[in-house]
């Protein structure tokens, strides 16, 4: 009987000539046959290895970085897992009978392309969940609001009595929520990546937000991120479609009878919508005033149609609209997404460290703009990867008397930008908050939407929101 108990290092030169380390930490095991084998040791990879081995099926791991952030919690909980890291291992595809692919590894990785030309079926943790989940599932994606929404959705479900498991992009590993008592729903939100390799889900409602150029550095063009938006609405029971993004709706397979739609604009026939009266602006149902949008809490123009969203998602599987109602008048909003961080000096501050696509600053821009007055000190910068800043041109323009411009882009983002508004140029975190403190005046709006992804100088756009609120709390105290 073969048995691997070793700890061994490849170092071999890649194609480019570079010195490539390859480090086999393996328990005392049985040789394995017919295993699953998970690429990426994150949070995403570490569910799946709980999962296959509370199945009692063998497993495998590789990651291509050295030291992966879940592999001494791994080694603790499952010493007799093999795993490799410091590369994508190729040749633990010879015995693999699937791959369970982490969202952050694209599929155009070699190690990706030679597991298919092998006819390895390549998958995701979301796949390995909608074979086995039970309930109903409510599928929601988008290039921005996914969070927000779905929080909400699940706000909804729950204030109306019902059993409901929130997980995926959104925070918690979708196969964490099958350890739990079966829901009435689960809400999932799934990013592109995770939609990328994805055939056996059957979403009770399924939904795409909106869609703006994001993720630039991993699709070859839009047409293959919109591509990978869409499979969301592969066998959907229903769909809900934002009225307004023609890129976002499904294709033309679906019949009315199956789409309720939400829009910016009066509604039609199953839309919720927006209607004007007497200087009041309203949330709407066809012809139906619902509630004054003034009554809810989440904070900008743009969350109005982030709460037409979700009231579209609640009718479609048979919320009442009352509940709805008195969910929204009391949703907080999340941490990081335009959230309030109070008044300074009446300048209000703005923490939208999830800003981290284009899409999503020009939408916070809009939300908290005035009419006809440039009211808002912008702070943009970070990673960009690969996006195109024009579409922020006229929103910035029209809205925005100050940029200040900082992290790895901030140059990029400038040169795009050219004359149209002031630009400030700040090394440091502390140094824009200082500097927006600074130049603000009553009645403005300090807005921190970076629009670029914060892994230049922060852990993720949590550590970056956070040290953002800190300082400007600090600033409150010097008030």
């Amino acid at each position: 009987m073969d048995y691997y108990s070793f700890i061994s290092v490849d170092r071999y030169c890649n194609i480019e000539g570079q010195i490539i380390t390859r480090m086999f930490l393996w328990g005392s095991m049985k040789k394995l046959k017919n295993y699953k084998l998970v690429a990426g040791l994150g949070e995403t990879g570490m569910s799946c290895v709980k999962h296959y081995r509370q199945l009692d099926c063998p497993v495998m791991v590789t990651d291509s970085r050295e030291s992966p952030p879940k592999l001494t919690a791994l080694k603790s909980l499952w010493p007799e897992v093999p795993v490799s890291v410091g590369s994508l291992d190729e040749r633990l595809l010879a015995d693999a009978d699937e791959i369970i692919l982490s969202p952050g590894i694209s599929s155009n990785e070699h190690f990706v392309q030679e597991a298919k030309r092998k006819n390895i079926p390549v998958i995701g943790d979301v796949e390995v969940f909608c074979r086995i989940a039970s309930a109903p599932i409510i599928a929601i994606t988008g290039s921005n609001a996914k969070s927000t929404v779905c929080t909400l959705v699940a706000q909804m479900i729950e204030d109306a009595g019902k059993k409901v498991s929130l997980g995926g992009n959104i925070g918690v590993p979708v196969l964490e929520l099958l350890g739990n008592d079966t829901p009435d729903f689960y809400v999932l939100e799934l990013s592109s990546f995770q939609l990328e390799s994805l055939d056996s889900l059957k979403a009770k409602v399924a939904c795409v937000l909106n869609i703006s150029s994001d993720h630039m550095d991993r699709y070859a063009n839009k047409s293959d991120y919109i591509a990978a938006k869409q499979v969301i609405y592969e066998n959907a029971e229903l769909v809900v479609v934002n009225k307004e993004d023609k890129v976002a709706q499904p294709h033309e397979k679906f019949k009315s009878g199956n789409i309720v739609g939400f829009t910016k604009n009066i509604p039609g026939v199953r839309e919720f919508g927006i209607i004007h009266e007497e200087n009041v602006i309203y949330l709407a149902f066809e012809n139906e005033k619902l509630m004054p949008a003034s009554e809810l809490t989440i904070k900008g123009s743009h969350n109005y149609e982030n709460a037409l969203a979700a009231l579209a998602i609640g009718y479609s599987i048979g919320l009442e609209l009352e509940l709805m109602l008195n969910s929204l008048k009391t949703f907080p909003g999340l941490t990081h997404r335009c959230e309030w961080l109070g008044e300074i000096n009446k300048v209000n501050w703005i923490n939208d460290s999830k800003g981290t696509n284009v899409g999503a600053t020009e939408a916070a821009i809009l939300g908290f703009s005035q009419d006809s007055v440039k009211s808002i000190v912008l702070i943009l910068g970070g990673v960009c990867k690969g996006a195109n800043f024009t579409s922020l041109i006229d929103p910035i323009k029209n809205n925005v008397r100050d940029v200040i411009l900082f992290g790895e882009d901030a140059k990029l983002i400038g040169n795009t930008l050219g004359d149209i508004v002031k630009k400030h140029y700040c090394e440091s975190l502390s140094e824009t908050v200082d500097l927006a403190y600074k130049i603000a005046q009553a009645g403005e709006t300090v807005l921190f939407s970076p629009a670029c992804a914060s892994f230049d100088m922060f852990k993720n756009f949590e550590d970056r929101g956070e040290q953002f609120s800190f300082l400007v709390k600090k600033l409150s105290r010097i008030k």
